[in-house]
């Protein structure tokens, strides 16, 4: 594996100053702790190499007794924004404009004020006005939608223009507990063949939501990072897929790491672009009371280096990828208790699973899985 990790803190620092408290023009921190924590997705887009999925970012909320209300992170780092929440229609507004950090492009350059505004859907650049979300209940939770396709960005002033810095769109936010609360483990093997790392064998999280399957710490340079994942028919069975181009973080304000996933090609280990993502046919283990799920042995994802300035290279390569998924989750993801019925029995409806997957006919109390569907037990 390539060896950038422990470098990371150091060299981001300088790289991405956060908006400190004081700075004319920026927001003062709330009081107090978070009120609500909610997990965002949208597509963030990398330079000139287009729109990326990122996933499952955790978003901080701060609601006030008043009607004033904060949120944090939206984009990047440590940045707030401060709006008003209409409590009786929902309706969350957020100021065009404001300051929410500060960035140093490159070593020796000034440092420069970052602004966040809503961006028109047609010319693409910071609109006046508010950005407006609508919290609401849906299907027994709480969540934040937006306008489809809203487009949102961070942005800096030079020379009396508007230059976009990174550009956004597409979010959707779900409340953090009832995201965790269905997260289990799944047993994750590869081979790291890019630099020499070799044989790896590993326990990552996972969940399943609203027929999305989502896993955290694929790539284990960016343990806290998530990618999604779905399960498709494949030639009479079912398969895990997990598409290519899916963000992973930050190195410096020029240069980001993606997650990128496919077939392999007599050059993969130079190119890293041309991929449509990975696929795992899976099999059930009635013994474990999970699924395999076994990508062909040359078939790879890993970490892509992205720079601003178009170059392309890999962090990592990984290959002989096997995912082990808890019965559950999978459960969850497709609305079937077993989604190959050729791989094994069929499972008996008595069975309760806690959010690590384990089953058990005699649950204690806490939170189970029960025929699909989430039940507590006193």
């Amino acid at each position: 594996m390539r060896l950038f990790t422990f470098l990371w803190a150091l060299l981001l620092l300088p790289a991405i100053g956060m908006a400190q408290s004081g700075n004319e023009g920026f927001v003062e921190p709330p009081a107090g702790e978070p009120t609500d924590y909610y997990y965002l997705s949208d597509e963030l887009r990398l330079h000139d190499f287009g729109f990326m999925a990122r996933n499952v970012r955790e978003i901080q909320f701060y609601f006030t007794d008043g009607n004033d209300v904060y949120m944090r992170d939206l984009i990047d780092y440590g940045g707030y924004l401060k709006g008003t929440f209409d409590k009786i229609s929902g309706k969350l507004s957020f100021p065009n404009g404001q300051a929410v950090e500060q960035v140093q492009f490159g070593v020796g350059s000034k440092m420069q004020t970052i602004f966040f505004a809503e961006l028109d859907p047609v010319t693409n650049t910071p609109m006046a006005g508010n950005m407006t979300l609508q919290v609401k209940e849906q299907g027994g939770r709480k969540v934040i939608s937006a306008t489809p396709g809203m487009k949102y960005a961070l942005y800096y002033v030079k020379d009396g223009k508007n230059i976009l810095y990174k550009q956004a769109r597409n979010p959707s936010f779900v409340e953090k507990s009832v995201f965790d609360s269905f997260s289990g483990s799944a047993r994750y093997t590869y081979t790291d063949n890019l630099y020499g790392s070799g044989n790896a064998d590993r326990s990552i999280t996972c969940t399943a939501v609203d027929r999305t399957i989502f896993l955290k710490g694929l790539e284990e340079s960016f343990g806290d990072a998530w990618a999604h994942a779905t399960v498709i028919d494949d030639n009479g069975g079912r398969a895990l897929f997990i598409p290519t181009n899916q963000y992973l973080g930050n190195y410096s304000a020029v240069e980001d790491f993606v997650l990128v996933s496919g077939a392999a090609t007599s050059d993969h280990s130079m190119n890293t672009e041309g991929y449509t993502g990975l696929k795992l046919p899976m099999a059930f283990d009635a013994g474990s009371k999970t699924y395999k799920c076994v990508a062909d042995k040359k078939d790879f994802f890993g970490a892509a280096d992205v720079h601003a300035n178009g170059k392309r290279e890999w962090a990592t390569i990984y290959e002989n990828v096997v995912i082990y998924l808890p019965e559950n989750i999978v459960g969850t993801a497709t609305g079937v208790k077993r989604v190959n019925a050729s791989a094994g029995t069929k499972a008996a409806d008595n069975l309760y699973y806690d959010l690590q997957g384990r089953a058990t006919t005699a649950p204690v109390r806490g939170v189970y899985i029960h025929g699909g569907k989430k039940v507590v037990v006193k």
